[in-house]
């Protein structure tokens, strides 16, 4: 009975190290990147993470608790919450300008009684001061990103109801 070569599995040539020193310094080469701009596939493999993989692993990454307080430090050190506060306060005035069609019907400084001219007028710019009052909400913890799924059962609410005003009467 011969025995049969084992077949040799296709493994990476670099696998990425999991020691805790080897898993931080991939964490920071990872904020680096995306700081710099650069996506999630790019980063991680800058890190040395695999590229089939790299995407994936990078959004697990990002979403431990060290690594996004790693992120938010390195946030608050490239924008002081003063100059963000000062951002958003000229957001929520913002203006523009608008082209408006003026009619004078007193003929006030026109040629005659119903001149038109061409004008431009600044207005309120809504949307933009719209996403900044969100924006501000957000970060303040007054608005949520996504509502929250709160399932109740009418049959059950209705029932309790009936029973309330049964034991009433």
């Amino acid at each position: 009975m011969e025995k049969k070569p084992k077949k040799k599995q296709n493994q990476p040539k670099h696998h990425a190290n999991k020691s805790k020193s080897a898993c931080k310094l991939r964490r920071k080469k990872i904020i680096k990147a995306l700081a710099e701009g650069k996506t999630n596939q790019q980063a991680g493999v800058e890190a040395g993470l695999s590229p089939k993989t790299a995407s994936d692993q990078v959004s697990q990454i990002i979403s431990e608790p060290k690594t996004r307080s790693e992120f938010q430090k390195l946030l608050d050190d490239a924008v002081p919450d003063s100059e963000l506060a000062t951002k958003y306060k000229a957001l929520l005035e913002s203006k523009k300008c608008i082209s408006a069609m003026v009619v004078a019907s007193s003929g006030e400084g026109m040629k005659d009684a119903n001149s038109m001219t061409r004008d431009f007028v600044e207005v309120d710019d809504c949307a933009v001061q719209l996403k900044a009052a969100d924006s501000i909400s957000k970060l303040k913890g007054h608005l949520l990103e996504k509502p929250t799924n709160i399932v109740i059962n009418i049959a059950e609410e209705l029932e309790a109801a009936r029973q309330r005003v049964k034991s009433r009467r």
